[in-house]
């Protein structure tokens, strides 16, 4: 038994106390709010949730294992999500081990320890207590992060960040503040596409500045989650198979059940689609209607991305895209003088406000010594064993492109909890493994270099698996046909990974995966398997490519060169 400290009671840091008490470790855990969530504690110091904020990735994927939901697939608003974390704390106990309003002011390593000063805010206590072992929770979006610009300083209106939004008592916490202004909103992630939403409908002239242009992902297909199409099929299109055997065999049990009436896969469909919406309203996202103009616009947009950008999975901003509330510029941000604002394109426009979507950026000042080597993850194993730190875990730094940070986190915590228990070690080849990463990462992921923490999904959690002893063996459910197609076709659900090994919960897991519609329509299965089956061939792996949902996202959509010159906005400036 080890006495371990959690810095951050967040998703991540949850699943770690949890993992940790699983193995009968002495945990202390320490978040500076009065309650638990993190980045989904809106109005806390360390929220970073918007009021409006619903979650990009529905929630049997941002579930923890060994705790799943139950009913449909949806997307939780950020209240619910945070209410599914105070429910987990609960059903196991996780309140006593937690101490709040106390923040951690300094992580130092001594010889064989750890010492860790942390400060009562209240009442502003200090207090020195050393650990053999630590967990940093504290989360990748910790200080806002603006770009420079020449002449900003001149700037005669408002400056704002994204980070002002998830304040309550921020003056620019709501849309409202920004009635019949002229807005430039500045870069275009999933939270910005709420801002720039809400902030365009009251504004007088509302601007959208991008770089380039995104991999826009509609969170609803035909009613339900669009991520219920990300497979193990699907992975495999991108990463070689286990074995071609097991899609082809899959294959040919689909088109079965298909022909014959769905004779392995009984289906129950929801009455409700992905945003609890009556399924009487066609969706492709939140209060955004499925019509033919605004797919147009999603597939032109990703088509002139390249087709490999990191996905923005969220299209709720269309409508106000197609209705010209939204003017869309796609450039970079040149200079400021006064309140003109000079794009590199050459054009210029008068605001009196400028919003940043720009991110955050990590601030690990209170960990004395620490050095990541060119300020990247990818040089810590997994992206969270570091070199010169034992017994010490980064977790929550992986950040899948699709899939929830959450689970990454929990399979994290489950191999840190054996690691401490010396029932698992790492590796002996750490280094050549990291390197290994780095090199995978660098080819399939090279259209987004600057994301450090992007991962992705199967590679990632399969890797842990292997690690932990809880790896998916596929030929164990070949006289279980349903389950098996599941495990090849249905979503590939973070409970998958409690079916055998330390701490399964085998009947729990199979009926989670089996209450689910395998997927949507049986013909992207279908497609999953045939590209599945090509990647095996080829033994070889692709470069991660957000194309391949455009065989499931709306194929009856076919777009022309006037639809390109039509929606790229190449000069749709007031």
């Amino acid at each position: 038994m080890k006495k371990v400290c959690v810095i951050g009671g967040g998703a991540s840091g949850l699943t770690a106390i949890k993992q940790l008490m699983d193995e009968g470790h002495e945990v202390t855990c320490y978040e500076k709010s009065s309650a638990v969530g993190g980045v989904f504690n809106y109005g806390s110091p360390n929220g970073r949730s918007i009021k409006s904020t619903v979650l990009t990735i529905s929630n049997y994927l941002m579930a923890f294992s060994d705790y799943p939901p139950k009913g449909h697939r949806y997307f939780w608003t950020h209240e619910e999500y945070k209410q599914y974390l105070a429910n987990y704390v609960k059903e196991f106990g996780l309140q006593e081990r937690i101490v709040f309003d106390t923040e951690v002011l300094n992580l130092r390593k001594l010889d064989n320890q750890y010492q860790v000063v942390t400060r009562h805010n209240p009442t502003q206590t200090q207090k020195t207590e050393e650990y053999e072992a630590v967990v940093v929770c504290s989360g990748i979006h910790e200080s806002r992060k603006i770009p420079p610009v020449t002449g900003i300083e001149t700037f005669t209106g408002d400056i704002v960040h994204t980070q002002d939004f998830t304040d309550p008592n921020n003056a620019f916490s709501d849309a409202s503040a920004f009635a019949n202004k002229r807005v430039l909103c500045v870069g275009i992630g999933e939270s910005a596409v709420d801002i720039v939403r809400e902030v365009s409908k009251v504004t007088a002239d509302c601007h959208l500045l991008m770089r380039s242009y995104p991999f826009l992902v509609p969170r609803v297909l035909h009613n339900t989650t669009a991520d219920c199409t990300t497979t193990r099929a699907f992975h495999a299109t991108y990463h070689p198979s286990e074995n071609i055997l097991y899609y082809r065999l899959g294959d040919w049990m689909l088109r079965a059940a298909s022909f014959f009436g769905k004779l392995f896969v009984k289906e129950k469909q929801p009455a409700l689609d992905a945003f609890n919406q009556p399924l009487e309203k066609k969706s492709l996202d939140f209060d955004t209607e499925y019509n033919e103009e605004s797919l147009k616009l999603i597939k032109v947009w990703n088509q002139l991305s390249g087709g490999r950008r990191f996905s923005t999975k969220n299209v709720s901003f269309v409508p106000q895209v197609l209705n010209g509330s939204i003017n869309v510029a796609v450039t970079s941000l040149e200079s400021i003088n006064g309140n003109t604002v000079k794009f590199s394109d050459g054009r210029s426009v008068e605001v009196d406000s400028i919003i940043f979507n720009t991110g955050f950026q990590h601030d690990l000042s209170f960990i004395e010594g620490f050095e990541l080597k060119d300020n990247s993850v990818r040089n810590m194993f997994m992206h969270t064993f570091h070199e010169d730190w034992p017994n010490c875990a980064f977790i929550g730094w992986a950040r899948p492109t699709s899939g929830g940070i959450p689970a990454c986190a929990e399979m994290t915590a489950r191999y840190f909890a054996l690691l401490l228990s010396g029932k698992r070690s790492l590796p002996t080849d750490v280094p050549q493994r990291i390197e290994a990463d780095k090199a995978f990462y660098k080819e399939a992921l090279s259209d987004s270099p600057d994301i450090h923490s992007l991962i992705l999904w199967k590679r990632y959690m399969d890797s842990y698996a292997d690690l932990i002893g809880v790896r998916v063996r596929l030929w164990k459910y070949l006289l279980n046909p349903s389950l098996f197609l599941r495990l090849l076709y249905g979503t590939m659900l973070p409970v998958q990974y409690r079916l055998e090994g330390p701490h399964a919960s085998p009947e729990v897991a199979k009926q989670t995966i089996m209450n689910l519609p395998l997927t949507s329509q049986l013909p992207f299965s279908l497609n999953d398997a045939r590209n599945a089956i090509k990647a095996a061939i080829l033994k070889r792996s692709d470069k991660y490519n957000e194309s391949v949902f455009e065989v499931d996202f709306f194929p009856e959509c076919q777009i022309t060169e006037k639809d390109i010159e039509k929606y790229r906005f190449a000069a749709n400036t007031k």
